[in-house]
C-alpha cells in the first residue's frame, strides 16, 4: 500500500470521526429538548468549539499520521489521547464562557462521542482484520544487505499487509555475527534489601541455521561494569534485536519458490546493473503475474525508465507504474464500475434484452446469450457473456471473427458494429469479473498464442479486463492479423495500466459511446 493509498484511507477515517462528532451533537440536541441547543447561540458556539477542539487534538497527537496506524492498540491509545484533549478543551471553554450550560447536555455529548469513537475503532479493527485476510501479500526479498534488513524490519514491525516468506542471495550462507547493546537487569542485595539494577553490556548474537530454522544463540559478555559475584541467572533481557535475514536459496531458486508458495511480489535490494540476471528474473516473474520491484539507490538507474514508489522512507523502483495496485484507486474504480453497470442494466438491458431475445431467436436457432471462457485478471478464466451474434458453430472457441464472416447473422452484424452485443458484459462487471474500462478479454486459446508471439502480452492481465478499453477507442480492435497489430494493441493496454486515472476511465466511456453511434469500421 503506497502513500496515496494511506492518504486516502486516513482521509476516510478523519471524515468518519468528524461525521460521528457532528452526528452525536445533533442527535443529543434533538433528544434533550429542554436545552433547546439548536436555537441558542451559546450552544452553537459550543458546537464550533467541539469541532475545533477535536481537530486540534488529532493534529497534536498525529492521530491519523502515525506509521503503525493499522495497529489497533496504537491507534486506540492515540484516539484516547485525542479524546481526553478534546474534553479538556471543552472544559476550559465551558468554564471560561460562563454560560449555564445544561450539565445533562454536556455530559451526554461527551459520553456519546466516547461510545461512538469506541464503536468506530472496533469497526475499523474488524475491517482491518478482514483486509488482512483478503489483501495480505506474500513477498520475497532478493539480497543479503542492510537494505534487506530494513525492508524485513518494516514489513515485520510497521506493515500489517505484507508477509516476508523468504530471502534469496548468491552470497555464501555463513552465520551472521552482530554486536549490539542490551539492557541487563539483576537482583542484588543493597543495605539488606533486594533491589533491581540495570546495566549496559555488549552481547554477540550469533545467527545459526538457514531459512525458517534460523535462531539466535545469545551470550552475555561481562564488562567492567559487572561484578562477577552477582548471580544473573536468566534475569537479563534484550531491548534491541538484530533483524534476521531468512535466506532460503540462491537467485535461481527464487522463481520456483515464488510459484510454489503463492508469492505475489518480489523486492530486489541488489543492483540489476551489477546482477544482469535480475532483468531476466523480473521479466519471468511478470510472465507469471508476479510484481517485481527494486529497492536501492535510484541513481543507479539514470539510463533506464523506472517507476519510483516508497516503502516507508526507502525508495522502491519497479518496472512500471501501477496505479491500480493502490487500494484507494481500486475502490474508486470499483465504485465507478458499479454505478455505470447498474445504470446500463436498469435503463437499457431491462427493456432491450427481451426485444433482442425475440429478434435473435427469429433469425437463427440457439441461445440468446453467448458464453465463452476468457482470460481475466491474473490470467484466471471467467465466463464472458454477450448477446449471440453468430450462428452456432464448432469454431467459436478457436477462430476469430473475420471480415465478411459467414457465421455472423444480419442482426449480429448490426449489434457488433454498434457494440450492442457487448452490453451483457455489464453483468460481468457487477459480478466483479470485469471492469467497465480495461484491456479487452481474449479467449483462452488466443491468450496462449499471443503470449508466444509477444513477450509483454501477459502484462495486460495485471488488471481486470474491460467492456471497452483504450486500444478499442483508438481503433485497435477486431481481428488480429499480424504481430505489429498485436504489439500496438498491447502497448495501449500497458499504457492504460501504467497511467490509469478515474478521469481517463470517464473519457474512454464517453469515447466508446460516440464510436458506438458512429460505427467502427474495424467492428465486424
Amino acid at each position: 500500500m503506497n502513500r496515496l493509498s494511506y492518504l486516502f484511507y486516513r482521509t476516510l477515517l478523519w471524515l468518519w470521526d468528524w461525521f460521528t462528532l457532528n452526528l452525536v451533537f445533533f442527535f443529543i440536541s434533538s433528544s434533550i429538548t429542554r436545552a433547546d441547543a439548536l436555537n441558542q447561540k451559546e450552544y452553537i458556539h459550543f458546537y464550533y468549539v467541539f469541532n475545533l477542539a477535536w481537530l486540534a487534538s488529532v493534529y497534536a497527537t498525529a492521530l491519523y499520521l502515525t506509521k503503525n496506524w493499522l495497529s489497533f492498540e496504537n491507534f486506540f491509545k492515540r484516539t484516547l489521547q485525542s479524546f481526553l484533549l478534546t474534553v479538556l478543551g471543552l472544559f476550559i471553554f465551558v468554564v471560561a464562557y460562563k454560560f449555564d450550560y445544561s450539565r445533562l447536555f454536556i455530559f451526554s455529548c461527551v459520553i456519546s462521542f466516547a461510545v461512538a469513537l469506541i464503536a468506530n475503532r472496533l469497526i475499523f479493527h474488524f475491517l482491518v482484520k478482514q483486509a488482512k485476510l483478503k489483501l495480505r501479500k506474500k513477498v520475497v526479498i532478493i539480497g543479503n544487505n542492510e537494505v534487506t534488513r530494513k525492508l524485513i524490519k518494516y514489513f515485520r514491525d510497521e506493515s500489517e499487509l505484507f508477509e516476508v516468506v523468504g530471502c534469496f542471495s548468491d552470497e555464501q550462507l555463513t552465520p551472521q555475527i552482530a554486536l549490539e547493546k542490551v539492557r541487563v537487569s539483576a537482583e542484588m542485595q543493597e543495605n539488606g534489601k533486594p533491589v533491581k539494577k540495570y546495566f549496559r553490556a555488549n552481547t554477540s548474537a550469533v545467527l545459526t541455521g538457514n531459512g525458517s530454522n534460523q535462531a539466535y544463540d545469545n551470550h552475555i559478555v561481562l564488562g567492567d561494569e559487572f561484578d562477577n559475584d552477582y548471580g544473573f541467572g536468566n534475569l537479563w533481557r534484550r531491548e534491541k534485536t538484530e533483524t534476521a535475514i531468512p535466506i532460503v536459496g540462491k537467485l535461481r531458486d527464487c522463481l520456483p519458490f515464488v510459484q510454489q508458495n503463492g508469492v505475489t511480489e518480489v523486492y530486489s535490494t541488489l543492483s540489476p546493473e551489477l546482477n544482469p540476471y535480475l532483468y531476466e528474473l523480473a521479466h519471468k516473474a511478470e510472465e507469471q503475474l508476479v510484481h517485481f520491484k527494486f529497492v536501492l539507490d535510484y541513481k543507479l538507474f539514470v539510463n533506464r525508465t523506472f517507476h519510483i514508489d516508497f516503502v516507508d522512507t526507502m525508495p522502491v523502483l519497479s518496472l512500471r507504474s501501477e496505479p491500480l495496485e493502490d487500494n484507494g484507486n481500486r475502490i474508486q474504480k470499483r465504485a465507478l464500475d458499479i454505478m455505470v453497470s447498474l445504470l446500463v442494466t436498469v435503463c437499457i438491458l431491462s427493456w432491450l434484452t427481451p426485444l433482442l431475445a425475440i429478434l435473435i431467436k427469429l433469425e437463427s436457432k440457439g441461445p440468446v446469450f453467448f458464453k465463452q471462457l476468457r482470460s481475466g485478471k491474473n490470467n484466471e478464466p471467467f465466463w464472458c457473456i454477450k448477446f449471440r451474434s453468430l450462428r452456432e458453430n464448432a469454431q467459436s472457441d478457436s477462430i476469430q471473427v473475420t471480415k465478411n464472416d459467414l457465421r455472423v447473422t444480419r442482426l449480429g452484424k448490426f449489434m457488433r458494429k454498434t457494440n450492442i452485443d457487448e452490453l451483457p458484459q455489464f453483468l460481468n462487471v457487477l459480478i466483479g469479473n470485469m471492469s467497465v474500462v480495461g484491456p479487452r478479454p481474449h479467449m483462452l486459446k488466443h491468450t496462449e498464442e499471443f503470449n508466444a508471439m509477444y513477450d509483454k502480452y501477459m502484462i495486460r492481465h495485471f488488471v481486470k479486463p474491460g467492456v471497452t478499453g483504450l486500444a478499442q477507442v483508438k481503433g485497435y480492435r477486431g481481428e488480429i492479423k499480424d504481430l505489429d497489430l498485436l504489439r500496438k494493441r498491447i502497448e495501449h493496454d500497458i499504457y492504460y495500466l501504467e497511467n490509469w486515472s478515474l478521469m481517463q476511465d470517464v473519457k474512454i466511456i464517453f469515447s466508446t459511446v460516440l464510436v458506438s453511434f458512429k460505427g467502427d469500421k474495424n467492428a465486424y
